[in-house]
């Protein structure tokens, strides 16, 4: 994958890409991505569906990217496509459009907070935190009540959590091995 952006050019939600005939996207109107990203390296589209139970085809894919090529395609930038959530697997998918080879790359919505999450306690460790860092956590942590406010959830387990000091006492797991095999 690509790993240098270059400058953020553009970004829109929900773009229309106009149906042209003979274009090949087989939809009488128009495609519509849900994240269009310009960088000057590479463009972004996300395709995004709600939960992470189904709804993602190649074919709304395919139907995309031959759009894309309608609109850009003549600039023979590098295009990443990722689709996020309403993916039955996460395993790469490779789909051509005009000869070219396209990636499709899958995740989703737990995997994107997890991912948040670990960004944000990466800025937490800073020792000495600037206002750019300060302002950065507290768009994090709307971010990630916007990922509760729809369902999804990271759990910490007990096992995971960082202390300073023992949260359950010697006496009190001794009891507890009485009853269950620790």
């Amino acid at each position: 994958m690509l790993t240098n952006s270059g400058r953020l050019l553009s970004y829109g939600f929900w773009a229309h890409w106009a149906h042209r005939d003979n274009t090949g996207t087989g939809n009488n109107t128009y495609v519509e991505p849900d994240l269009f990203i310009r960088f000057e390296e590479f463009d972004v589209i996300i395709e995004a569906k709600y939960g992470d139970y189904g709804g993602q085809y190649i074919k709304q894919w395919t139907q995309e990217l031959t759009a894309y090529d309608n609109e850009y395609g003549k600039e023979e930038k590098p295009v990443i496509f990722i689709a996020v959530g309403g993916n039955m697997s996460m395993d790469i998918e490779e789909i051509k459009v005009r000869g070219r080879k396209h990636l499709i790359f899958k995740c989703n919505w737990l995997s994107l907070l997890i991912a948040t999450n670990k960004y944000r306690g990466e800025l937490k460790r800073i020792s000495v935190p600037d206002m750019n860092t300060s302002a950065t956590l507290r768009l994090l942590d709307n971010i990630i009540l916007a990922f509760n406010i729809n369902g999804v959830y990271n759990i910490d387990w007990f096992n995971t959590m960082a202390t300073e000091k023992n949260i359950i006492n010697s006496s009190s797991i001794d009891n507890l091995k009485k009853y269950f095999t620790i």
